[in-house]
């Protein structure tokens, strides 16, 4: 079976329907792009418009398909559609020949792939690879019986019917004769990177793949300052607006005390944000990490049945912080150290890094939840980028 992008497409047109149903029956050599999207703007020109299909196979290439179905017919040399106004009355338009249209469509995919080429370096490395960069355009009527004259545009070559969709296949093997796309070793994966990339459009606060190189361009000042708390084991409570580096700090804090031979909670108020930071501390097993509630789950507090689930962070803080208090006896602990908890199997932990994604909504809103967490004794300090002040 071919590999579909995406995996469960959702048609509204019937004929493309059927025809998607038909192309899946071919080989996972084959991949399968429905209804892409096409905006290209070249020499201050915007080209706009929609590819049914985009098919891709190792060695015969890119093929493009445009599908017309019922209500499309061909009149004086010209292409008409008949469509019902809104008190279901009958009538025709004009519109622009299929073919023309993938036609259309193949100048603007040739252009999209100019303008990544960078991607596609790697296999065409040559101005003669283009050459071997095949495109075929192909116009579907998946209710025409067999192959009829339809104007000059038409050939077998270029159309497929009711009669060619049974085995699509082997139309395509026939009918396709440039067969050099198969020299560009790897492009079947490489214009999947470009035609349908994997790209996430709000990364968490700044923490991207080179979250190493930020952890490592910290100022001067900050890791003085940084040093100084560590070394005076101090508890601090660090502000500062997005961007300024306030989880990169706090990792860099986790870390030390690790290395130090302490056993470290990382605390987040983010699930996606702890799910990325325990993959980047994967390695330090005394170091664990946990999203507020995800900590608040281990230790057998549940927010949903003491009635916090619709209450804002502030509103919510005096409650868990009474509940954190009934369930972990802190007696002969510091501020800011958890024991183990019945429930869990949290041993006793040195140190407490709690990112300011959980102080930035909780802790200045309510003293109750951040006396338990760091004390009141916590040294404040608030981070302007790129530079850490003492607040005042």
């Amino acid at each position: 079976m071919a590999i579909i992008f995406p995996e469960n497409p959702n048609f509204v047109n019937t004929s493309e329907k059927l025809v998607f149903e038909k192309l899946t029956n071919l080989s996972d050599s084959w991949h399968i792009y429905s209804n892409i999207q096409q905006h290209i703007t070249l020499f201050e020109k915007v080209s706009r418009g929609e590819i049914d299909f985009i098919l891709t196979h190792p060695h015969l290439g890119i093929v493009l398909l445009e599908v017309k179905g019922y209500g499309v017919f061909f009149e004086n040399n010209t292409w008409h559609r008949t469509e019902s106004d809104n008190i279901g009355r009958s009538y025709t338009k004009k519109i622009k020949s299929p073919y023309k249209q993938i036609e259309q469509a193949r100048g603007n995919m040739l252009d999209f792939l100019h303008q990544n080429e960078s991607v596609l370096s790697n296999v065409i490395k040559v101005g003669k690879d283009w050459s071997k960069l095949s495109i075929h355009t192909f116009v579907v009527f998946p209710y025409l019986p067999d192959f009829e004259n339809l104007g000059m545009e038409s050939e077998e070559n270029n159309t497929i019917t009711q009669l060619d969709l049974e085995n699509i296949s082997n139309y395509f093997h026939k009918h396709i004769s440039n067969k050099k796309f198969g020299e560009l070793k790897g492009m079947q994966d490489l214009f999947k990177e470009v035609v349908a990339p994997t790209v996430n459009t709000a990364p968490l606060r700044g923490l991207t793949k080179n979250i190493e190189k930020q952890l490592m361009s910290s100022t001067q000042e900050q890791s003085t300052i940084l040093n100084a708390v560590l070394e005076n084991n101090s508890k601090i409570f660090v502000t500062g607006p997005a961007g300024s580096v306030k989880t990169v700090l706090a990792v860099e804090a986790a870390k030390a005390a690790a290395e130090a031979g302490k056993k470290v909670l990382f605390l987040c108020y983010n699930q996606n944000l702890s799910r990325f930071l325990k993959a980047l501390l994967e390695e330090r097993l005394n170091i664990n990490v946990y999203s507020l509630f995800g900590f608040f789950a281990e230790i057998d507090i549940n927010l949903k049945d003491v009635g916090t689930s619709n209450l804002s962070p502030k509103e919510s803080a005096p409650i868990i912080a009474k509940l954190m208090d009934d369930e972990v006896s802190t007696e002969g602990q510091t501020p800011g150290h958890v024991p183990q908890a019945s429930a869990c199997g949290i041993a006793h932990l040195d140190v407490i890094g709690v990112a300011v994604d959980i102080a930035h909504d909780v802790l200045t809103g309510q003293a109750a939840l951040g006396q338990l967490f760091i004390g009141q004794s916590a040294e404040k300090f608030n981070l302007t980028y790129p530079r850490l002040r003492r607040a005042d």
